[in-house]
């Protein structure tokens, strides 16, 4: 942890640095960057001289990504240097990000920072060698962490798990109970369980002084019941392994606000047509992660763009209506169970694609498209079946090799949850 500690000191002045720019200023020192030295976009480069504009570069597909993805990597760095990020394959296969040293410390230590300086409640609580942040996963198969943030004055960031059993849950929950706990982070549906768990055990409730979602999509009925058992200020946020710490939304709750310097969006409208605002499928390039530049990536989820001030005070671009970033839990066996858990199964196999729908509380059903033509689909689908009983403690209602899953162009969601007719 104390090597953890230095390297993270010394990468923040570097970070200040790259922070400070404006998004013009950003925008354009990353695409002359990627332009020099990531394969990828050499081919782009105009002329001596001369100045590339975003226009300049084409859409890049997350197939294209996991297909290719050294080709998007710095040539000029050591590749030994990197830290790799993996991202939760909510959608096709999961993607190794790497960033260098300064984009990670951006994304693990300084987006915490970023989002005290917009929730003042969190700011306040603050203090050295004390709880700063919990980090709550309902993915049982990750750990538990703490380290040191010295981005948030070396205040300690947890890393907690929900879902491994009902008592180790009603634990979590009389920890938490017990702790003064300044900023709270989970998915919506990790929040909804959290509170779930608090008023079943009854008495006192956890409260802590303010939460940060992400990752899936927050309703503003779910939004209203946690702001209302929690009782702290709730902010929403637009987070990804591809785009980094991208937006949030302000006390107005007018939108997600994009972050200056940290990112760029565009939409891609029905028409085929980029644009800077409107509705149609997300663009986005992340301006923070110089060692794998992701231009106008299409990270697969729909939203309307609008441009604008808001009574906040910030004034650019916001994010409204998001969608695609539905993750549900699975019923097993009487008890909830996280599907993502079934990720490693099918990435030891070739398996190019998958679903798992689940009906109700019938037992899951698993299409899934074979990576080469010459498969032993008998084989692979008796592999699938004995990974997904060891994983969920039962067997899958069906295993069906198929050509193809859902719509040419359309988010096709892993894991998929149907209340029955």
């Amino acid at each position: 942890m104390l090597r953890e500690w230095i390297g993270a000191i010394s990468c923040r002045p570097a970070w200040a640095r790259r922070a400070r720019r404006s998004s013009a200023a950003a925008l354009a020192a990353l695409l002359g960057h990627a332009v020099r030295t990531v394969p990828a976009y050499r081919g782009l480069r105009q002329g001596t001289g001369s100045r590339i504009e975003l226009d300049c570069f084409p859409l890049v597909a997350k197939e294209e990504v996991a297909a290719q993805g050294e080709s998007f990597v710095c040539s000029e760095l050591s590749r030994s240097s990197l830290v790799d990020f993996r991202t939760s394959g909510s959608t096709g296969v999961p993607l190794i990000v790497a960033r260098d040293e300064v984009a990670a410390f951006g994304f693990v230590y300084a987006s915490y920072s970023i989002a005290a300086d917009r929730i003042p409640s969190f700011r306040s609580a603050l203090a050295p060698g004390r709880t700063g942040v919990v980090v709550v996963t309902d993915n049982s198969d990750r750990g538990t962490a703490s380290w040191i943030n010295p981005a948030l004055g070396d205040a300690f960031c947890h890393h907690l798990v929900l879902g491994s059993s009902d008592a180790a849950d009603r634990e979590l929950i009389e920890i938490l109970r017990a702790s003064i706990v300044p900023l709270l982070c989970a998915r919506p549906r990790c929040l909804l369980r959290l509170a779930e768990i608090d008023e079943e055990l009854g008495g006192s409730h956890f409260q802590p002084r303010a939460i940060l979602a992400s990752g899936d999509n927050l309703y503003e009925d779910d939004r209203r019941r946690m702001a209302a058992w929690f009782g702290c200020p709730l902010r929403n946020a637009y987070i990804s392994q591809e785009g980094g710490f991208a937006a949030i939304d302000c006390a107005c709750e007018a939108g997600l606000h994009v972050l200056p310097g940290r990112a760029v969006v565009e939409v891609l409208g029905p028409a085929g047509s980029l644009q800077a605002e409107g509705a149609g499928e997300l663009i986005l390039t992340n301006l923070e992660n110089w060692a794998m530049p992701l231009i106008r990536y299409r990270i697969g989820d729909r939203a309307v763009v609008r441009r604008g001030a808001c009574e906040c005070g910030f004034e650019g671009p916001s994010l409204l209506d998001l969608s695609g970033r539905d993750a549900p839990y699975f019923h097993i066996g009487g008890r909830r169970f996280n599907p993502y858990r079934l990720n490693a199964v099918f990435e030891l196999l070739p398996v190019k694609q998958f679903q798992v729908v689940q009906h109700g509380s019938a037992p899951p059903r698993v299409r899934w498209i074979p990576r080469c033509p010459d498969a032993d689909i008998p084989a692979v689908a008796r592999l699938i079946a004995e990974g997904f009983q060891a994983k969920a403690g039962t067997a899958p209602g069906r295993v069906e090799a198929v050509t193809s899953l859902g719509e040419p162009g359309q988010k096709m969601q892993r894991y998929v949850r149907l209340e029955p007719l």
